[in-house]
């Protein structure tokens, strides 16, 4: 059986089993603490992660890019690499609570934002960790060091609520834990594969990669501020219950992402080591837009029909409420569904490099993203900040088809898109006969995945064979 197809397999189902009861357990945390303490929580929690990008400047990209099938030179260069991991970690930390500072937070605001930030420094450490496995070729390895962090906070999170000892502290002491001990074991099973005897600080060396990584660092930062300041600015505008409002919708559409995110490194690795074989790239190019796409878009049209549903644990909000989050996270899937149709392309786009390409479509698409949040949140408030996200989307997607259309080295096969969309409508239809019938959502829910999933194979869309 294919190595590399079984590595997808077990992508799909730790975050099938993961990312879910993980936002099932922060649904009735949020239900628990509140809308106004969860929009507080979102809130810093997205503004930290504006400057994110500066703990890492593309580096965790880069060492895959770099390092990808060459163990021996990724670890003469270890030391230094995670060398520089602290000094720029120790800058994302300094900027962050300075910036917090100059734009008036308050006190707790600053606070809670220092915390935050170690979370997120020990979470892009992990990052980086993950990218030398994958450089590695340890792909099954990366996928459960992924998700055991969320493993770790969901339990504890859970113990919490059921013995009633959940706040707002014991929740933030929650995701400090559930990300050292993480990057502890990561550590460990690195030290398995690559030795390293002291941290390094070189800074010719962070200078003279800078150089190399630095457009994937300003494409990360493109990325994480398009994402991210619709929650800011909602929060600064609107207020924080607006704020919790959508954070409650965007939580369902950033675990449905999490899969986009954690199958397109998989290629992303793979299009780097064969970016001189066309032909298999070409392969694993179908292979990637089947196998990301199919399942977002189905997901994506099952919440127009059923939704609803995934907020059935807010006990304590009122109907308006719920109605709101439902109509957020309608107009919010539209922004993953595209994603998944055409992140394919900038994958293959960065892993080819052209980086500077990519960067230019984002910068307009963020643009675009400040322009009409300014407009429309005042008059719409959250519902605003998300139609803004959502035109940004469409303008980046865009862009990377066009880009990607201009610099491919290989054929697309027009045949390949065809039958796996007829794939969809057939599984979109018969979603919408059992919708119309009444039949349980979950049993139409297994009917149309095991369909899809049948012919999907049958057309040989997704075929067992070797495809590396």
């Amino acid at each position: 059986m294919n190595p590399f197809f079984i590595t997808l397999i077990l992508s799909i189902i730790t975050n099938l089993i993961i990312k879910p009861a993980w936002v099932f357990t922060e649904n009735k945390i949020q239900d628990h603490l509140g809308h106004q303490q969860m929009g507080f929580f979102a809130a810093i929690f997205a503004f930290s992660g504006i400057f994110l990008v500066l703990s890492d400047l593309g580096m965790s990209q880069w060492n895959v890019k770099e390092f990808s099938g060459k163990k021996d030179l990724l670890n003469q260069e270890l030391s230094k690499i995670w060398g520089s991991k602290f000094l720029l970690s120790l800058l994302f930390f300094i900027v962050s609570l300075f910036f917090a500072f100059i734009l008036g937070y308050s006190f707790e605001h600053i606070r809670w934002l220092f915390w935050i930030v170690i979370y997120q420094i020990l979470i892009s450490s992990i990052q980086l960790q993950r990218a030398q496995l994958q450089s590695l070729q340890l792909f099954r390895t990366d996928i459960l060091l992924g998700n055991l962090d969320k493993a770790i906070l969901l339990i504890l999170c859970l113990f919490l609520l059921q013995t009633q000892q959940m706040n707002f502290i014991f929740f933030i002491d929650s995701l400090l834990l559930s990300a050292l001990i993480p990057f502890i074991l990561g550590g460990f099973i690195l030290s398995r594969y690559l030795k390293i005897k002291k941290l390094n600080w070189d800074f010719q060396f962070l200078i003279n990669t800078s150089k190399e990584f630095l457009p994937f660092a300003i494409m990360t930062i493109l990325f994480s501020t398009n994402e991210r300041i619709n929650q800011v600015l909602i929060e600064k505008i609107a207020g924080e219950t607006e704020s919790g409002l959508f954070a409650g919708a965007y939580r369902w559409n950033n675990a449905i992402a999490m899969y986009l995110w954690t199958i397109l490194p998989i290629f992303f690795a793979k299009f780097s080591h064969n970016k001189l074989d066309p032909p298999l790239n070409q392969s694993l190019f179908h292979l990637g837009w089947v196998i990301v796409a199919i399942p977002i878009l189905f997901v994506a049209f099952w919440v127009q029909f059923y939704g609803e549903i995934l907020f059935i644990q807010f006990s304590n909000s009122n109907s308006a409420e719920i109605q709101k989050m439902f109509l957020l996270l309608k107009i919010l899937i539209a922004t993953v569904a595209l994603n998944a149709c055409f992140n394919i392309f900038s994958t293959w786009l960065t892993a080819s490099g052209f980086v500077h390409q990519t960067n230019k479509i984002l910068f307009i698409a963020m643009s675009s993203n400040f322009f009409l949040s300014f407009i429309l949140i005042p008059l719409y408030k959250s519902v605003g900040g998300s139609v803004a996200l959502l035109a940004a989307f469409i303008i980046q997607s865009l862009g990377f088809f066009y880009y990607f259309l201009k610099h491919k080295n290989f054929n697309l096969e027009p045949k390949i898109f065809i039958k796996s969309v007829f794939v969809l409508i057939s599984g979109i239809f018969l979603l919408f006969l059992g919708y119309k019938i009444n039949l349980h959502w979950f049993l139409n829910t297994v009917v149309c995945i095991v369909w899809i999933t049948v012919f999907l194979f049958a057309m040989k869309l997704i075929q067992w064979k070797k495809t590396d």
